[in-house]
């Protein structure tokens, strides 16, 4: 949810459609509270338990520079995000809560810290 998909790469697209959830930027910024109880109606209803995965990336980088993602007016509100992830964390089916930020000043000059 709250994707760019002039951003999006082809594989990001393709994911996105393979997972039903389908909330771009525009459609989170105009109602992010009914972008997540549709989130829930339409797909959640399929699992016994969900997780969310928050990327700080999603936050417009202009109005709070959490990520390396230094677009110019791209992104979600931090208001609109924290209104959609609070209706997610509402949910009886919310199981659990990551929140991700890559930031390459962050690592080593010659990649990140660890191996994966």
């Amino acid at each position: 949810m709250g994707f760019d998909p002039e951003s999006a790469t082809e594989w990001e697209h393709s994911a996105i459609r393979d997972s039903g959830i389908v909330a771009n930027v525009s459609k989170v910024l105009k109602s992010p509270v009914r972008s997540a109880e549709n989130a829930l109606q339409k797909w959640a209803t399929n699992f016994e338990r969900f997780l969310v995965h928050f990327d700080v990336d999603v936050v417009d980088f202009d109005e709070h520079p959490l990520s390396e993602n230094y677009s110019k007016n791209k992104g979600l509100s931090y208001r609109s995000a924290i209104e959609t992830l609070e209706v997610l964390l509402r949910s009886q089916k919310f199981a659990g809560l990551t929140v991700t930020e890559i930031n390459p000043d962050h690592g080593a000059d010659d990649g990140p810290p660890f191996k994966c």
